[in-house]
């Protein structure tokens, strides 16, 4: 783990798709996760701001990435671009037989709730999926951490990813659920 590594406050976030890969160089991957599975490919990573995800399926690709401003990304190929803050939802289909959905949002919690939440969701991370820490900008204070449960079924693809943010007592949520229909998803 980089001790230097500092996540940015929420207003700093953006969430942003593309349809097409993100140059390595432009992410700092503090964990990393490959898995291939029903015919597609999905790279993960998690980075100090979040996480970026990245969705091959032949010809198609899909990257989703949960980013700080402070590091801009190109535009070009960029399907969408919202900066976080309340619910949002976005849908589209990049190829005849593919369905993208997601939902994000950063809900702010009384500091008691809060603390529930960061513990279940260790524990959770510990039984399954990809759980990270990062330094807490002070000695005393809790560890932010992301969370990451994979779900995957024949033809589809669900990511449910929490990044906790304890300076401010905030979690950002997203829910991804990708789809592949008819015979090609076999």
């Amino acid at each position: 783990m980089n001790s230097g590594v500092l996540r940015p406050y929420t207003t700093e976030l953006t969430y942003q798709v593309f349809d097409w890969p993100v140059h390595p160089e432009l992410v700092e991957s503090l964990a990393r996760e490959e898995l291939a599975r029903e015919g597609y490919r999905l790279v993960f990573h998690l980075t100090p701001a979040g996480h970026l995800m990245e969705w091959h399926w032949g010809e198609v690709v899909l990257v989703e990435m949960l980013a700080d401003q402070a590091h801009p990304l190109p535009e070009h190929r960029q399907l969408f671009g919202h900066r976080v803050g309340n619910e949002r939802s976005e849908q589209f289909q990049p190829a005849e037989s593919v369905s993208y959905q997601t939902c994000f949002q950063v809900e702010r919690l009384a500091p008691e709730l809060f603390l529930h939440l960061h513990d279940e969701l260790m524990a959770d991370g510990e039984k399954q999926g990809i759980l990270h820490l990062l330094p807490c900008h002070d000695r005393l204070g809790l560890s932010p951490i992301s969370f990451v449960d994979l779900q995957s079924r024949p033809g589809s693809l669900l990511a449910h990813i929490y990044h906790t943010f304890p300076d401010e007592f905030a979690v950002v949520k997203t829910q991804t659920l990708i789809e592949v229909s008819g015979e090609q998803a076999a």
